[in-house]
Formats: C-alpha cells, sequence, structure tokens
C-alpha cells in the first residue's frame, strides 16, 4: 500500500510503530531486542506474541525509536525547579516529560536500509549502549526513575500529528518499576507526587 500524501511536506505512513525502552539496568535485555527485531523483520502469527503482526515494510512503514528515564540529576533538577516555583501543575508534564523521554533517529531518517537500522539502532537502545543508559548508570545516584507507564503517555504526545500514519502501535520495554525498590508502575503516581 502506497503512502497517501496530506499535503506537499506531510507524508503519511501505512504503519507507524513506536518503540520504547527503558534504559534502567533491569530492562536491558539484548535477547529482547533480538526478538523485536525478528518481529519486524518477519512478522509474527498470533500465536507468538497473542496477535498478528506483519513485517515491517520499508516503503511504508515507519519505525520510530524512544529512550526513557531519569538519572538522579534528572530527579534533582526536577526538585529544584519545584522548590524554586519553575515548575508548576501547568508545565509539569513538558518539563518532566522532556527530561524523562528522549526521541532516537526514525527509520525515515536514519538513511540507512531497514537491517541496518536494526542491528545499530535499535540494538542499541537494548544492549546497554544508548547514550541515556550510560548517563543513569554513572549519574544515577538517586534514581535511576523509569516511570514506565508515565513514559508512554510522554512519548504519544510526541508524535502525532507530525508524523501521521493510518495506525499505530507502541512496543514498550520495561521491567515496569517506577525506580529502585519498587515492586511495580502502580509507583508512578506516588513517584511524581514526590518529584
Amino acid at each position: 500500500m502506497a503512502n497517501v500524501p496530506v499535503n506537499d511536506s506531510t507524508r503519511v505512513f501505512n504503519r507507524h510503530i513506536i518503540i520504547l525502552v527503558d534504559q534502567s539496568a533491569n530492562a536491558q535485555s539484548p535477547e529482547i531486542g533480538r526478538e523485536i527485531i525478528s518481529l519486524l523483520k518477519d512478522g509474527a502469527g498470533e500465536s507468538g506474541w497473542g496477535m498478528a503482526f506483519a513485517p515491517v515494510d520499508p516503503a511504508t512503514d515507519e519505525v520510530s525509536l524512544y529512550a526513557f528515564g531519569l538519572t538522579g540529576a534528572h530527579c534533582s533538577s526536577i526538585l529544584a525547579s519545584k522548590v524554586g516555583g519553575s515548575l508548576t501543575p501547568d508545565n509539569y508534564f513538558d518539563i518532566v516529560s522532556k527530561l524523562l523521554v528522549y526521541k532516537r533517529t526514525p527509520f525515515s531518517g536514519s538513511g540507512k536500509d531497514f537491517a541496518s537500522y536494526c542491528d545499530e539502532d535499535i540494538m542499541r537502545l537494548f544492549d546497554s549502549t544508548d547514550p541515556l543508559y550510560e548517563e543513569m548508570r554513572t549519574k544515577g545516584y538517586i534514581g535511576p526513575v523509569s516511570l514506565s507507564q508515565y513514559a508512554q503517555a510522554c512519548a504519544l504526545s510526541r508524535f502525532t500529528t507530525k508524523t501521521p500514519a493510518k495506525e499505530y502501535i507502541m512496543i514498550a520495554v520495561s521491567d515496569f518499576r517506577s525506580g529502585i525498590g519498587d515492586m511495580h508502575s502502580s509507583s508512578d503516581r506516588l513517584r511524581i507526587k514526590e518529584l
């Protein structure tokens, strides 16, 4: 199926696959990265992933990558903004989402063939070489904090008007803990209140 132009400058993709990966240590897994790449390249029947998934068509589909997590420095910055009065309920979402979710090069902007994009760009989110992972590992003195559920909303708010598609698919990979010592993402609400 061909892309349908909306106007001279906007391309509408058939599918836009968003891959959102937690960069905290517990979520790093080259094995999961390889499984997702296999899904993107080969597709899957309903038995494998619980849903049918057609392989990515590089001519009509887009793949966007997002890394997420807050380092200790990010948390300190948010707390300082709150104490200083520059962080308010009106701007909280914008400020925290800019520190929490980081867009990586989408497939259409990479200039690579799809196999190279998978091996180089997608795998980087899973093999502990993404810059955010490095920062969280080396500067995570009060974190890291992942806010997995909140990160999904932050990522969704960023692309729908800029990258229109007929269908959106989000693949979120995380241990779904809010931070060190948390057992599940239901702590996101409490962690957000702390920040």
